[in-house]
């Protein structure tokens, strides 16, 4: 990749105001990627940077994500038309719920994780998300250190020891994201570049998102 997917984001969003002469243009919207982007997962996305980077410059943006699972490689495929009509049901959800002239609090960005549901034998279309859930940031790890005894000694005495890592736990506490995606609902949670969401704004995006599918 030769270019910054937040800078090129912001772009788009400007030009399009500029071109409907109004400040209400938007969000931008940055997905679908295919991969989940939640917990200690979503520093390292391009997908939820393009998205953050975008809400720096107070223009409000969504990051949009499509879980995939290795066992279903056409899966992803089937659900993204799904996907990219959930995204646009949400985009409109937050135009109608503008106050004025705002779309979104300030600098606040909303990253969206849409589950995965196969049919048993991953026949046929997936079925829909069973709803949408607003959640927290699961701040758990994504690895562990760990270390092995290179010598065959093992224990915690003298010997020789290759250190490294090792995938942490993947479970996550209710109310989650991770926990949300896991259950079958797509999930949304607010994000801020300096990851301080108050009780206001967790309150908002609950209202905006409730009864969506």
């Amino acid at each position: 990749m030769d270019f910054d997917p937040g800078l090129a984001l912001r772009q788009c969003v400007l030009r399009s105001r500029r071109s409907a002469r109004r400040q209400a243009a938007g969000p931008g919207v940055s997905g679908i990627n295919p991969g989940t982007n939640y917990g200690a997962i979503i520093p390292h996305s391009g997908t939820v940077n393009a998205a953050l980077t975008t809400a720096e410059s107070s223009i409000p943006s969504l990051a949009i994500s499509l879980q995939t699972r290795p066992d279903w490689p056409d899966g992803a495929l089937r659900a993204a038309r799904a996907t990219a009509t959930y995204a646009a049901q949400l985009v409109d959800r937050i135009r109608r719920a503008a106050r004025d002239g705002r779309l979104m609090p300030r600098g606040l960005a909303l990253n969206v994780d849409v589950p995965l549901r196969p049919l048993p034998g991953n026949a046929g279309d997936p079925l829909p998300p069973k709803g949408t859930r607003a959640t927290d940031v699961a701040g758990d790890a994504l690895l562990a250190p760990d270390y092995k005894a290179a010598n065959g000694s093992g224990g915690a005495g003298a010997g020789t020891y290759r250190v490294g890592f090792r995938g942490a736990d993947p479970s996550a506490g209710p109310g989650t994201d991770a926990a949300a995606v896991s259950d079958g609902y797509v999930r949304v949670s607010a994000l801020t570049d300096d990851h301080d969401v108050d009780a206001r704004t967790s309150v908002w995006v609950g209202k905006l998102v409730r009864g969506l599918r």
